[in-house]
């Protein structure tokens, strides 16, 4: 027995050792020279491979240098960026390798080549590219007959001890991952750009955007601000795709947290859907066309809300010139045509005149498109600088809303007045797939002045011929959309509230087989809200789909500063509210 232990453990250690010089077989070595095959269409010189010497090594990762660009320097800049070199490594090992890791996941370990270092090609790229990333390396050979076969990215090697290289490196290496989390461990391809989206924040995720001045973020605002209507899902990588994706990175994860980005990577999901699936998961009742639209708000107004401003100090002096801009006269119209890529910001700021203003009238907006095809919300400026926010419904291709100009509400001596008119708006239909030339789709938008009893008129109109007569849907009504769909909803004025069946058993006079059908267009007028209140109680929860409810811990003030509506919350009695679990506060 004694000899079977001893050649057992013997077999076990040897076993291991194999394991152990087998991962460093063929671990590389200062001074190794290779040929990589290379991206023509990035190289500076448009060329297809080049040869590169291994100049540093770090714990994770192996720092190739392109030969013929280390061929043109003197010894002095040989120094210098030797140097910078050895930096880069240690900064990859001490902080890009294991806050990336940490957030984002991990890169495939082992990889193609069965090392645990990853690959860093010092390449002279084309000026203004910082680097690139090729999923092709990742492929054996036999596959893709021009891989590299390696887990590697490429990074501008002029970029060296300037500060950006780490911002690069950083950006890429999020790629490496992203092929790992998506492709290897769920099957499916991340759509571009936000893929690349992740890759932008990473440079805020890593401290390299603070302070603003001369980092990575600092050089998209600009470009923003000179290009805020460029379409956020087409593709043609040029500089105005990532200042895009870098503010709306920045702009959820300063609504939603930064896990919204890192959670969706690591779903089996993609895209779009990715997002709208973490939101429902998380308790959000918005969805993706929801906060694009509360971005473009957000890009314009910047306050000091979540929901419209940045909460990023450093951007928050960041806004947007609109798109167009008019003027509404009495007894004018203004009429305006044009066309709307897939999740393209469009910006239509309408300045009231004090005519209209103070003659109490109403704007008239009249909306044509395709069915389904645009999202158009419109935020009203007030004198005394408030602003109301309005999504608008435009399921049936046409859509005529008003803003009345004054504020009958309040009391004569302190009443409000408008003074502009933001129309935003952008194209919903597609959600996936998005290539690297979108179609674009026409939009018309019409603003005329009307008097405030024609519009009211109007109005009532409209009201009766959707829904046959104007009290139909009475608050406390239980609705459903069509006689198919199962799922039943509260009213309360223009919100509903789903309520799952162990809810509605609790309330006596409620009953699935009397719910109302409506058709999609009045349906989905009434406003998706998830708020409650004990009848017995001031606080205000929010019901998750998962069952639990969560306090809304904040001030009034902060809550209607958020965009909240105070019109949202649903009373309800104490046998539903203890039907919740108890979840985890909200606090922004």
């Amino acid at each position: 027995m004694s000899f079977v232990r001893k050649t057992g453990i013997f077999t076990i250690i040897t076993l291991i050792m194999s394991a152990w010089l087998a991962s460093y077989a063929y671990a590389d070595t200062i001074g190794d020279q290779r040929s990589f095959f290379v991206n023509e269409k990035y190289d500076q010189t448009s060329r297809s491979s080049i040869m590169a010497t291994l100049r540093a090594v770090g714990q994770h990762a192996y720092f190739y240098v392109d030969d013929v660009f280390w061929s043109t320097l003197n010894q002095a800049q040989r120094e210098y960026y030797g140097t910078a070199l050895e930096s880069l490594a240690r900064e990859f090992d001490s902080k890009i390798y294991p806050v990336e890791t940490q957030f984002w996941g991990q890169e495939r370990i082992p990889g193609i080549d069965g090392d645990l270092h990853v690959s860093v090609l010092l390449e002279n790229v084309v000026t203004g590219n910082g680097g690139y990333f090729d999923s092709i390396h990742n492929y054996s050979r036999a596959k893709a007959p021009r891989s590299n076969e390696r887990e590697m990215v490429i990074v501008n090697v002029q970029s060296l001890g300037t500060g950006y290289d780490k911002m690069f490196l950083g950006h890429e290496f999020q790629h490496l991952i992203a092929f790992n989390q998506k492709e290897v461990v769920h099957d499916v391809s991340e759509e571009v750009w936000l893929n690349e989206l992740r890759s932008e924040y990473t440079a805020t995720l890593l401290g390299y955007n603070t302070p603003i001045a001369n980092s990575n973020l600092g050089r998209r605002v600009p470009t923003f601000l000179n290009n805020p209507s460029d379409s956020l899902t087409e593709w043609p990588n040029v500089s105005q795709d990532y200042a895009g994706a870098a503010m709306f990175a920045e702009y959820i994860t300063g609504r939603f947290g930064s896990r919204i980005l890192s959670e969706t990577l690591r779903s089996a999901s993609a895209g779009i859907p990715s997002v709208n699936n973490w939101l429902a998961r998380n308790g959000y009742s918005e969805r993706f066309d929801d906060v694009f639209l509360d971005w473009m708000v957000a890009s314009w107004r910047n306050d000091s809300t979540a929901r419209f401003g940045y909460t990023n100090d450093s951007l928050r002096g960041v806004r947007i010139t609109p798109s167009y801009q008019a003027s509404v006269y009495p007894d004018a119209e203004y009429i305006t045509e044009f066309t709307i890529k897939p999740w393209q910001p469009v910006w239509y700021k309408f300045d009231v005149s004090d005519t209209v203003s103070q003659k109490g009238d109403a704007v008239r907006f009249s909306v044509a498109g395709a069915p389904g095809q645009f999202g158009l919300a419109y935020a009203v400026v007030w004198d005394d600088g408030d602003v109301s926010f309005q999504k608008v419904q435009t399921n049936q291709g046409a859509t005529t809303g008003f803003v009345f100009t004054d504020d009958r509400t309040s009391i004569a001596s302190v009443q409000k007045r408008v003074r502009s008119i933001l129309v935003v708006a952008t194209s919903v239909a597609k959600q996936s797939e998005f290539l690297a030339d979108e179609p674009a789709f026409p939009l018309s938008l019409t603003a005329s002045s009307v008097a405030r009893q024609t519009a009211l008129d109007i109005i009532q109109t409209m009201r009766a011929d959707v829904i046959g007569q104007p009290q139909a849907v009475a608050d406390g009504a239980l609705v459903k959309r069509n006689n198919d769909e199962p799922e039943a909803y509260v009213i309360l004025g223009s919100y509903k509230r789903y309520l799952r069946p162990n809810i509605i058993a609790l309330y006596g006079h409620l009953s699935t087989a009397h719910a109302v059908p409506l058709d999609g267009a009045l349906f989905d007028r009434f406003i998706t809200s998830n708020y409650i209140r004990s009848v017995n109680d001031e606080k205000v929860y929010a019901v998750w789909p998962d069952g639990t409810k969560h306090w809304l811990r904040m001030t009034g003030e902060y809550f209607a500063q958020s965009g909240r509506d105070w019109n949202a919350i649903f009373i309800v009695n104490d046998s539903e509210l203890n039907a919740y679990k108890t979840g985890p506060d909200i606090t922004r």
